[in-house]
């Protein structure tokens, strides 16, 4: 069993490369954070649709 980890924004901030070797995306929501980098290959014809929809609900949540 894992044990929770606290992740800073700042952290999530950092998985933002969305190609080549160092491919790392991670994004949060609702105090949770999601690696969704195997997901940027699986779907690679949606990947600027899907992010721009986490771009998007991010940014929801830090206007709140």
């Amino acid at each position: 069993m894992s044990e929770d980890r606290v992740i800073r924004l700042s952290e999530v901030a950092e998985h933002k490369v969305t190609k080549g070797k160092d491919k790392s995306v991670w994004f949060a929501i609702h105090d949770a954070v999601y690696d969704v980098t195997k997901f940027l290959d699986e779907v690679r014809f949606l990947r600027l649709e899907f992010l721009r929809v986490c771009a998007k609900i991010t940014l929801r949540r830090q206007a709140r």
